[in-house]
């Protein structure tokens, strides 16, 4: 039996979030504290984790000066990796390209 992509609910969605968005699109993002709810832990934890590198966490993308989302498919591979006690460089390496 293989295991299933955990996939990220966003039960605590804006309410104003359109109803056609897709959590399935390759493209679809969550927001910080959506991302900190579904992980368990705070904005806070997400913010040290994000700027310590600490669990390698995926990077963010920086819509304006306040605003990060994180690609829902990156979160979902990252957390595959941790499921398989590795850990996955696909982020970083992503930033490292585009710079």
């Amino acid at each position: 039996m293989t295991k299933s992509t955990p996939r990220i609910r966003l039960d605590k969605a804006p309410k104003k979030a359109p109803a056609h968005i897709s959590t399935d699109h390759p493209l679809a993002t969550i927001r910080k504290k959506p991302l900190a709810a579904f992980l368990g832990v705070s904005a806070w934890t997400i913010d040290r984790w994000r700027k310590s590198g600490i669990n390698q966490v995926p990077l963010p993308i920086q819509i304006s000066d306040h605003v990060l989302v994180w690609r829902i498919h990156d979160i979902e591979l990252w957390l595959m990796q941790r499921q398989l006690g590795g850990t996955t460089g696909t982020t970083r390496e992503r930033a490292r390209i585009e710079a």
